[in-house]
């Protein structure tokens, strides 16, 4: 499996988890000179094409990099089909083209590292994306490096939404190669600590009781200290602490006239 599948299944489980969305569309440029009378042409034939990935129940990520894998081959069949021909035939099926590809994920195989970093922009006539990822996989005598690059439009993003997205990235990429078969739906978004101090840090509802006082007690306490507060609730009807614990006692007092006594 090349790195490119593990990223663009990685990207693909972002958007599906991040904004609930069971069908993702994410765009991947092509040199668009697969026959010999294009490879050996000068010119600028470069292509985008579409690849729609369809999330299914329990997937687990292998699942997703299997069939990521898949698409990606049929998709390149396709490649000489122009992207601006494919829009038009989705309008013309009614079908809103606007933000049809919103993000790409680029390969660019020993690019120079002065290339690679992270830029703004702001006219869309620069891109046709608002974000788009660069990959750049560096091989030596002794280790291989992955270089990453975006391109983000800054009427769109934030410097700081575009390191959460990638700060995301990461922990999904982390989980899935750890354990590639773990369900989709179980791969976090958050860290260790992050997940700690939601469900515990945050959620610390403990507070101290007074053992020697009875909750009845401390409910008179509480009326005493607030009378005219709302106590209860219900259709709109509301009833402060004074008016609950003159009900209490006038119903206290009724049960001792019936000779029902505590204990």
């Amino acid at each position: 499996i090349a790195n490119f599948h593990l990223f663009m299944a990685a990207l693909a489980v972002y958007f599906h988890r991040f904004m609930n969305h069971e069908d993702i569309v994410i765009g991947m440029p092509v040199h668009n000179r697969s026959s010999k009378i294009f490879r050996d042409m000068v010119g600028m034939f470069v292509s985008t094409i579409p690849l729609r990935i369809e999330f299914r129940e329990n997937w687990t990520f292998d699942d997703l990099v299997a069939y990521v894998k898949k698409e990606l081959w049929e998709s390149l069949k396709h490649q000489s089909f122009p992207y601006n021909h494919l829009v038009k035939a989705l309008k013309d099926t009614d079908i809103d083209a606007s933000g049809f590809l919103d993000v790409q994920l680029i390969e660019l195989p020993g690019a120079n590292h002065e290339d690679m970093g992270k830029r703004a922009f702001y006219n869309f006539q620069y891109n046709i994306t608002q974000l788009s990822i660069y990959l750049n996989q560096q091989n030596t005598k002794d280790v291989t490096e992955l270089e990453i690059a975006v391109d983000y439009h800054i009427d769109i993003f934030e410097e700081r939404e575009v390191d959460f997205f990638f700060k995301r990235l990461f922990i999904i990429l982390e989980q899935a190669i750890k354990e590639p078969g773990k369900p989709i739906s179980q791969l976090s978004l958050l860290e260790e600590s992050e997940y700690r101090e939601l469900t515990h840090d945050l959620n610390r509802t403990e507070a101290p009781f007074p053992a020697e006082k009875t909750l009845h007690r401390l409910f008179e306490e509480q009326a005493a200290k607030n009378p005219v507060n709302i106590a209860l609730e219900y259709e709109g009807q509301t009833v402060t602490y004074r008016e609950l614990k003159e009900l209490t006692d006038h119903l206290a007092a009724k049960l001792l006239d019936a000779g029902i006594t505590p204990g």
